[in-house]
């Protein structure tokens, strides 16, 4: 009896893994952002430069400033090639302009010289590269190189932890966490509907959890502790 049961819960976690994934996915295309380096054609590199200008600005910034990556610096070359004050002149929109021309200068570098002038397809490689941590690599492999990754930021954080009703909020655990919810396909459009919900949604301060797609299958919303 014990092992029946043990079979019913596996299939019961199953089916509500699926049902957060198809909840997630139709949501993501009714309300998801539409932001121009998410598109399938755009080259690693760029995608790169823009994950690396979304840290400690908002998004409407770089999507100003993306024009100006894809116009004037598209691959490490342009990038080494550009004077410093012009470079800065243009990060000038996304604040930090200083500190985000040297971290430019020494991305384009680290690539020319240590892996020919390509984005590398592997994670300790990515990571090698001073300013890259685990978040950054892993979402570059996902969006840029069709790999199954999962990687945590404050807003997939807020939603696996309020999912689950987790005490333990270490990135690890949580990163297995949003695997065991990762599709085998459309895990780039799971990826992107986590960070949307956490910006749109599933907010740190009064979450919106009436309109949230998968708030009956978040803890956080189901307990009968909660009250709107």
């Amino acid at each position: 009896m014990k092992k029946d049961n043990n079979i019913g819960k596996s299939k019961e976690n199953k089916r509500s893994k699926e049902k957060i994934a198809e909840s997630m996915f139709k949501w993501y295309k009714n309300n998801g952002f539409n932001f121009p380096w998410r598109k399938p054609d755009i080259k690693p590199f760029i995608n790169l430069v823009c994950e690396l200008m979304l840290q400690r600005t908002t998004t409407s910034a770089v999507e100003r400033f993306f024009p100006t990556i894809i116009e004037k610096y598209s691959n490490p070359e342009d990038i080494l090639k550009a004077n410093d004050e012009e470079l800065k002149n243009d990060l000038r929109f996304l604040g930090l302009q200083n500190k985000r021309m040297k971290t430019l200068k020494e991305l384009a570098s680290a690539i020319k010289t240590n892996f020919d002038g390509k984005v590398p397809n592997d994670e300790n490689k990515l990571k090698s590269i001073r300013g890259i941590g685990k978040y950054t690599a892993r979402a570059v492999l996902c969006f840029s190189f069709n790999r199954r990754l999962a990687f945590v930021d404050s807003n997939v954080r807020r939603i696996i932890t309020r999912i689950f009703a987790l005490k333990n909020k270490n990135d690890n655990y949580i990163r297995k966490k949003v695997e065991e919810l990762l599709p085998k396909k459309e895990y780039k459009n799971f990826n992107y509907a986590l960070l949307d919900l956490g910006s749109l949604v599933c907010s740190s301060k009064n979450p919106d959890c009436k309109n949230c797609p998968i708030n009956e299958n978040c803890r956080f919303y189901t307990n009968k502790s909660y009250k709107e």
